[in-house]
Order: C-alpha cells, then sequence, then structure tokens
C-alpha cells in the first residue's frame, strides 16, 4: 500500500487523473440528481393541470398528491409470525379483497394450527404468505382452505421404512 501511494505521488499525472474522475463523477451524480427532480417536478405540475382541468376540487388534489410510493408500499401485508396478529392481518387481507364474512370465518378455523403441525414462527409466517398468495392470485375461500389443511397435515409415513426396518439395516 505504501508502494502505492509513494509512486502515486511519484508521478504527479495519475494523481491528477484520478482527482478529475472524482470531480468528473462528483459532477455527473450530482447532474443526475438534479435532472430527476426537475423531471418529477414537471410531471407532478402536469398532473396538477390535468386534474384542474377535469375540475377536481382543491382537496381531492391534495389528496392524490399525498399518495406516495412509500404510502402505497405500508398498504402491502405484513405477517409478525404471532398468530393473532398475523390472524388480523389476514382478515384485513381477505376483507380488502372483499371475501364474505363466512368465507373470513371458514378460513381463520382453517388457519389454527392443530397440535401436531409445526407452529414456529417461520412456518406461522409460511402459513401467512400462502393465503396471502392465494388471495391475491384471485383463489376462492375453498381452495385456500384445502391449502391451510395440507399445511397442517400430518406426513405421511412410508410403510416400506418403519423404524424396525431401519433399524436392522443399520446392525
Amino acid at each position: 500500500m505504501e508502494n502505492f501511494i509513494t509512486n502515486l505521488f511519484a508521478h504527479p499525472t495519475i494523481a491528477l487523473v484520478a482527482v478529475i474522475g472524482a470531480c468528473a463523477a462528483w459532477a455527473v451524480t450530482a447532474i443526475a440528481i438534479q435532472s430527476r427532480l426537475a423531471r418529477v417536478a414537471r410531471l407532478e405540475l402536469e398532473l396538477k393541470r390535468q386534474m384542474l382541468d377535469k375540475g377536481l376540487s382543491a382537496t381531492e388534489i391534495e389528496h392524490v398528491l399525498r399518495i406516495s410510493p412509500e404510502a402505497i408500499a405500508e398498504e402491502s401485508y405484513h405477517f409478525s409470525g404471532e398468530e393473532d396478529l398475523d390472524k388480523g392481518t389476514l382478515v384485513k387481507l381477505l376483507s380488502d379483497h372483499e371475501y364474505s364474512g363466512a368465507d373470513i370465518e371458514r378460513i381463520l378455523q382453517a388457519y389454527a394450527v392443530p397440535a401436531h403441525a409445526a407452529n414456529t414462527v417461520s412456518a406461522r409466517i409460511g402459513r401467512a404468505k400462502a393465503v396471502e398468495g392465494m388471495v391475491e392470485n384471485e383463489r376462492p375461500a375453498d381452495q385456500i382452505i384445502q391449502m391451510l389443511h395440507a399445511f397442517h397435515a400430518e406426513p405421511a409415513v412410508n410403510p416400506g421404512f418403519a423404524p424396525d426396518a431401519i433399524q436392522s439395516i443399520r446392525s
């Protein structure tokens, strides 16, 4: 490392090129940022103009302008792995997608974890995400319930490999 720095200052043209390159990179970045800000401002101005032409009130225009990508991202559903919180999130998800109260009740009953099923945080999040995926793909409640039952199913035992047979193979 010491040789690099010594060689860098031994040849001033290399140092000069490095400084100019860094300044050029900074300038290009600054120009790109300012250009993007100007483009966003132009688009926002055009949107306001179009909304005024359509006769929207100032309150409606303000509401539209307050909606941002961050606000839209916040509307997504976050699952924590805590069963009660996730059930609440699932109710919101199902309600937002206009499932009936009876369907929501049936799905929540199927969502409950039986004693033999995996009930870890990751398993609960996995089930909730699976329900979310099916809801977003507009699957009916019966298919969601069927999927939840598959999550809770006991693993099938292969009759050809009973524990006694495994022990006899090992010995």
